[in-house]
């Protein structure tokens, strides 16, 4: 495993590993320039990535380009401000700013991924999961209910199963 920014990326063998140098750009001096010939770019000391936070994080693996919501205004509302954009061709959504949203902590969180959609359980109804991961995809997941047992085992809310499959992912 090697940390390429905020990114870990898994290797079974390193046969090359190359860093940018003191004289790069802001946001890459130090970082990890390729691994086996794999390029890594990085976002450069520029205002607008400055105040959106992202300078030195990725903006290429390889021929994939990766942006980032920089825009002020609504994605400082929602939350989203400094998020993965796209990787590639997809898009990666997050839940907008709403008083429906705010009140049940959705504001900011990941919806969809390209096709893939991700919901979270948003009210709780003392189950005990409120805004926990309820399905990505056609892969869903429960946790332990709130009921006198579980309570004294203190795992309410705790992660249970997970059940189907989606052949688009791969769920560790």
């Amino acid at each position: 495993m090697v940390n390429v920014g905020d990114t870990s990326v898994y290797v079974d063998k390193i046969d090359a590993i190359d860093y940018y140098t003191s004289n790069s750009m802001y946001g890459s001096a130090g970082q990890v320039k390729s691994i086996n010939g794999l390029s890594f770019s990085y976002l450069s000391d520029s205002s607008i990535y400055k105040n959106a936070g992202v300078v030195g994080k990725l903006s290429k693996v390889g021929n994939t380009k990766v942006s980032y919501w920089v825009d002020a205004g609504y994605t400082v509302k929602g939350k989203y401000r400094g998020k993965i954009r796209t990787l590639g061709s997809k898009s990666f959504k997050y839940e907008s700013w709403s008083s429906w949203g705010e009140k049940n902590g959705m504001v900011g969180k990941l919806i969809s991924l390209g096709a893939i959609n991700i919901d979270y359980y948003d009210t709780d109804y003392d189950l005990g999961y409120k805004g926990k991961l309820k399905s990505v995809g056609k892969v869903n997941f429960s946790y332990y209910r709130d009921n006198s047992t579980n309570k004294k085992a203190n795992i309410v809310g705790k992660f249970k199963e997970q059940k189907g499959t989606d052949p688009r992912l791969t769920v560790f």
